[in-house]
């Protein structure tokens, strides 16, 4: 620890230069002196297993390029908390997130990473015209920001696709293939992934899979009825759709558990029950980042009363308009199904004698949602003139978002400290400031705007791992910074960051 505090990283997990740093890992003689990778000395390591031929087989479409760089662009998003929509707020382990899924996958990446046991999506068919996408890849939080009217537009848009569009097929791939992509990470060596398609993109979509699972790890395409009376649209009536299967890891993920019986029931709770019943086990994490409706909860909710078991899940839905007043958007009916089936639960089981299971229940949600950052970044590229400098020490100083609480803080400071959004927070008063406990103090967080040396030392006191506090807190007495400096290091704090 020197004697200025480090600062607190307000980007979502770097994916490429994790992989970068795992790869150095393995093979730690392919770094350069400039420290970045030689593929020459890789392949000489590797030798036979380095596939160097021009042709080979594989899947390409237009944009896959730039689904690359949407990967590896870190997020600068938040998610912030919103009790009044939220159901026992404080205890609840079970999550609804509106936003844009690839924005919030990317901020789940750090806290979530190899924790979610089943991902169940039910995805936009690709049928002409009924899935929203960001039109500028690049700059997905911005995009979902004017979408939602939270920024003035500048000509970013959500749109349709669209089959006159020549790219039809690979709109789609773009927009399933990042998200898929950031999906597989957050996947236990154990977990596994349903996805339900019909005939437009079952095609792509068991090829894309290949590529981001690897086929080795295919379980099962499995064919579910969705209606038993064909339309009227020609000899051939279109009553079934698919659902692709894939495994993280197909040793470790049990396939020989058995296959998914084809269904009697549309898109139904009692389909991703029976999901749930194969690849859940009673403790696991599931999550739903095209959560429409909110089926994926209901059924999780429901098969916990069924068998005492503590499933949590995550849900994800962009907030998309539906026309109507009572439910403008797609999210306020995910929301609203989920408080009506805790309810429903409950109020079926304060019919019963016993009460000992249902007390056990996780029946909760915490709402958050997709927003700019609580702090401002400092801009690289502003004007140098001098009133423009001075805007922007000001910005050093005075950073945080008009009209961001605390708690929208403390959150956002939690996620990007890799601690899931569900993490236990216990509110502590030192030297008469408040002081947040996360994780039974393994991490200390004050955000107070005036620290003190009695403060600093009775943090200190408790012995944390690692702490955040506010750089405003100093208020530019740079002894006050260097002492707290000493004081955590003398204690063994091993991370002392200023955000």
């Amino acid at each position: 620890m020197a004697d200025e505090p480090g600062k607190f990283d307000l980007r979502s997990g770097d994916i490429a230069e994790d992989k970068k740093q795992e790869l150095l890992r393995l093979f730690p003689e392919i770094r350069t002196e400039g420290g970045k990778l030689d593929f020459e000395r890789l392949k000489l390591t590797l030798g036979e297993a380095v596939d160097v031929g021009k042709e080979r087989y594989g899947m390409n479409w237009p944009g896959k390029a730039d689904c690359f760089r949407t990967i590896q662009a870190p997020s600068l998003g938040t998610l912030r908390p919103c009790q009044k929509e939220s159901v026992n707020f404080d205890t609840t382990e079970n999550l609804i997130i509106e936003g844009d899924n690839l924005e919030v996958l990317k901020l789940l990446q750090k806290s979530y990473l190899g924790k979610v046991k089943m991902i169940y999506i039910d995805p936009p068919y690709n049928t002409g015209n009924d899935f929203i996408y960001p039109d500028n890849y690049t700059e997905s939080l911005q995009t979902y920001l004017q979408y939602t009217g939270q920024v003035d537009a500048e000509g970013r848009k959500f749109g349709t696709n669209t089959d006159a569009d020549g790219r039809f097929h690979s709109k789609w791939l773009n927009m399933v293939y990042p998200r898929l992509y950031l999906a597989r990470n957050l996947l236990r060596d154990d977990g596994v992934i349903f996805i339900t398609v019909d005939d437009h993109e079952v095609h792509n979509l068991r090829v894309l899979m290949n590529v981001i699972f690897g086929d080795e790890n295919f379980v099962a395409t499995c064919v579910w009825q969705k209606r038993y009376s064909r339309e009227n649209r020609g000899s051939i009536g279109d009553t079934h759709d698919y659902i692709l299967v894939y495994a993280l890891n197909a040793e470790s993920f049990q396939a020989s558990r058995g296959l998914i019986p084809i269904y009697d029931t549309p898109k139904p709770v009692r389909l991703v029950r029976r999901m749930l019943e194969i690849a859940a086990d009673r403790g696991s994490v599931v999550l739903d980042f095209f959560a429409g409706s909110g089926t994926t909860a209901h059924a999780v909710l429901d098969l916990n009363r069924h068998d005492s078991g503590r499933r949590k899940f995550i849900l994800v839905q962009l907030p998309e308009p539906t026309g109507r007043e009572d439910y403008p958007t797609i999210a306020d009916i995910t929301k609203e199904r989920v408080r009506r089936v805790i309810k429903m639960l409950n109020d079926e089981d304060a019919a019963k004698l016993d009460l000992v299971d249902a007390k056990k229940q996780d029946r909760g949600v915490r709402v958050f949602k997709l927003a700019e950052s609580n702090l401002l970044p400092w801009n690289a590229d502003a004007p140098h003139d001098p009133a423009a400098l001075e805007d922007q020490l000001e910005l050093h100083i005075h950073h945080i978002r008009e009209g961001r609480t605390t708690q929208d803080l403390l959150y956002e400071l939690l996620l990007k400290s890799g601690f899931p959004l569900t993490t236990s927070v216990e509110p502590l008063t030192l030297a008469g400031k408040a002081v947040h406990s996360v994780a039974g103090g393994a991490l200390l967080i004050c955000l107070e705007r005036e620290l003190t040396l009695d403060l600093i030392r009775a943090i200190a006191e408790k012995k944390p791992e690692r702490v955040v506090c506010l750089d405003e807190g100093f208020a530019g007495n740079d002894q006050l910074k260097a002492n707290a400096v000493q004081i955590f290091k003398t204690k063994g704090v091993t991370s002392f960051k200023t955000v």
